[in-house]
């Protein structure tokens, strides 16, 4: 019985470091959305500064307009892959965020369902021990009853 409530209580407990390392890996996930998404705004900003100077240098230069605003153009469309890319990856913080809240409950439900386990199997290796404990002071009273007839048959037959 002990051995059992061993197993289970040690199942339990690697399933809790499983879901432990888990809700751990999707956190790790998250933070590395949330740096790609800084750094995706970052560039995004960088590139709407480029295309500022590049309109001055428009105004100044009539001649090369045509170049700069080929040049605009193409910065423009890198900001809207960029724009795109920050969505998609804010997306990806909001589900990995999903994610972790789903698995932060699952792993306090777990816990509390092992615990609870945990408690039940503790009662009834207490039981168990009571019910023991209680067999073996009932024996005890059997051996000290047989010890005493044992010891007046003795007793009986020394006297002639």
């Amino acid at each position: 019985r002990h051995d059992t409530v061993h197993q289970i209580s040690t199942k339990m407990t690697h399933k809790a470091h499983t879901l432990e390392a888990s809700l751990q890996l999707y956190q790790a996930r998250s933070q590395q959305a949330e740096t790609l998404c800084e750094q995706v705004v970052d560039d995004r900003h960088r590139l709407q500064v480029q295309i500022g100077t590049l309109q001055r240098k428009l105004r100044l230069e009539e001649a090369r307009a045509e170049a700069y605003e080929a040049t605009v153009q193409s910065l423009s469309v890198d900001v809207g892959k960029s724009e795109l890319r920050c969505i998609v990856v804010q997306q990806e913080v909001a589900d990995l965020k999903r994610c972790i809240a789903a698995m932060e409950k699952e792993y306090t439900s777990e816990r509390r369902a092992a615990n609870g386990r945990i408690i039940v199997l503790e009662r009834l290796v207490s039981d168990g021990l009571d019910e023991v404990a209680s067999a073996g002071r009932e024996t005890m009273k059997v051996l000290k009853e047989r010890h005493k007839t044992l010891q007046r048959i003795e007793e009986a037959g020394d006297d002639p």
